[in-house]
């Protein structure tokens, strides 16, 4: 297909609960920035319909999803939208932590996806998302009662600082939000 990026973050949880958790694709508002929402496409049981915002307009693509829960393995391929596919590896680093590895190969057409790849953008952005992630999971695996983890599961926090807001108002970007 095309570029291939690779990050990895360490999670204070264990596999199993990790990797639950990576495949629950409703969470991924909450910890991938441009990502407003996302849904199981229906009559595609492994489909799934990612709305996101680039340039303040929002897009969409699709992807078909396997996961293999036995080796705690996630692949996708876009079904529609950019042409992109992944994997990500969900590996015990303890018996209460975790590793989360993803790799994204990815077809870039235009020359500001090649200049974001050259400068660094695409993976500092999927390093700050599986950051976020991990974060996400450790609130709610250590929530002091299941109404505090639902009340994090479903919350509406803002992962975004307010200098990140202001340089997005400032100097909007195709990554800039709404």
């Amino acid at each position: 297909m095309g570029t291939v990026v690779q990050v990895e973050t360490a999670v204070a949880v264990p596999a199993d609960i990790t990797f639950k958790w990576f495949t629950d694709f409703s969470h991924y508002p909450r910890f991938m920035r441009s990502v407003e929402q996302v849904f199981p496409v229906e009559g595609h049981p492994a489909r799934f319909r990612f709305v996101y915002t680039l340039a303040g307009i929002p897009r969409r693509y699709s992807i078909d999803v396997t996961a293999d829960p036995q080796r705690r393995t996630l692949d996708w391929v876009s079904a529609s939208g950019p042409r992109h596919r992944g994997h990500a590896t969900v590996t015990p680093a303890g018996d209460d932590a975790a590793a989360v590895t993803l790799e994204l190969e990815l077809e870039l057409d235009a020359l500001s996806e090649r200049i974001a790849l050259a400068s660094g953008l695409i993976a500092t952005r999927a390093r700050a998302d599986l950051r976020r992630f991990a974060r996400f999971v450790e609130d709610v695996h250590n929530a002091a009662d299941p109404s505090e983890a639902k009340e994090i599961a479903d919350g509406e926090e803002s992962h975004r600082t307010p200098l990140q807001w202001l340089f997005d108002a400032v100097f909007p970007t195709d990554e800039s939000p709404r």
